[in-house]
């Protein structure tokens, strides 16, 4: 049996110039994306160059010891880095991997503070079980990384979710006000005495502005620890450099969407020792991200109204007055801070 390993010793194959590898047993060659029943030498190459354009010494040979090669180009091979943000990080850092136990993962968007208290701010749909629930409902746990990073209760808990301003779907919510539940229960009952084949439902009806939540984090809620000192992303410093413009909540092949600052102030919650600041057409906004880490891009629509899919696809908002860039994010990258560079 030919040995490919002994073959190389003794002709150096990757003195040629762009090998970069080659298949330690004979394989069948490949001409034009045709397999051919003969037995060949498979030598990878960074990248195939023409005969005439490479010396004499440098063109690797047709055979060799009477066995075809066959030369396949497959590009610069690298090591595959882990992404740090994903990992656990300690103290805690906005840009890297959060999200409710029950949810894969978003990420640490910034600290915000509410009567004195500081919390961790993200979106609604990474901090709370469900984004269409009422506030103060559901799994409270918060993990840092999220469970779609490995983070586990109890070894990874940072703390727990408090409040998130609820998203209302397109076709509403069943109110769970007993008075109204009565009226509509009422209301059918006569219908279908009448013979009537129509029927009453009642809908809480809610306007969105922002996809937002906040999380207690500290010992008090089993976490590890307050903010970083000084507050900073993962990727670059903001304080002095930058105001703070919204949160990223929602994104497709082409364009990146954000909830503007004022909303979450006008909630009562101040992002911690930075300013908010108003976008227009042509600004160019910065964030660090979980999965596609620190990227920028230009807004091409101040304020816009846009249908986002939650829950999989499972149901729909309408999510209004936001701020629409070319595309900047990924999946996973929910509740990025959005900055604005002074």
């Amino acid at each position: 049996m030919t040995s490919i390993k002994k073959l190389n010793e003794e002709h150096k194959f990757l003195n040629y110039p762009n090998v970069v590898g080659f298949s330690d047993k004979l394989r069948k060659k490949e001409s034009e994306g045709v397999t051919l029943d003969v037995d060949s030498i498979k030598i990878y190459v960074q990248k195939k160059v023409p005969v005439r354009d490479l010396p004499e010494d440098a063109v690797i040979p047709k055979e060799i010891n009477g066995i075809p090669t066959d030369i396949v180009e497959i590009g610069e091979v690298v090591a595959l880095g882990t992404n740090p943000q994903r990992e656990k990080i300690r103290p805690l850092v906005a840009g890297t991997s959060v999200g409710n136990r029950t949810i894969t993962a978003g990420t640490i968007g910034w600290w915000f503070q509410k009567y004195g208290k500081t919390y961790l701010g993200s979106n609604a749909h990474v901090l709370s079980e469900s984004p269409k629930n009422d506030p103060f409902t559901g799994v409270r746990d918060v993990i840092q990384p999220g469970r779609a990073d490995g983070g586990l209760v109890p070894d990874d808990k940072i703390g727990i979710y408090e409040w998130h301003q609820k998203i209302y779907p397109l076709a509403g919510v069943t109110p769970g006000c007993p008075v109204t539940r009565g009226i509509e229960k009422l209301l059918n009952g006569i219908y279908s005495v009448a013979g009537r084949q129509s029927r009453f439902r009642a809908y809480t009806a809610g306007l969105n502005y922002h996809d937002f939540a906040i999380a207690s984090v500290g010992s008090d809620e089993g976490g590890p620890g307050v903010p970083p000192d000084p507050l900073t992303t993962y990727h670059f410093d903001v304080i002095g450099l930058y105001d703070y413009a919204g949160l990223v909540f929602a994104g497709s092949d082409r364009y990146s969407f954000v909830c503007k600052a004022q909303y979450q102030v006008d909630a009562g919650y101040t992002p911690v020792d930075v300013n908010t600041t108003t976008v227009d057409i042509g600004d160019t906004l910065r964030k660090s991200g979980r999965t596609s880490g620190d990227t920028q891009e230009v807004v091409v629509d101040d304020s816009m109204s846009i249908t986002v899919a939650y829950g999989g696809g499972a149901w729909k908002a309408l999510v209004q007055d936001c701020i629409m860039l070319n595309h900047f994010v990924d999946g996973g990258d929910s509740g990025s801070s959005a900055w604005k560079l002074i």
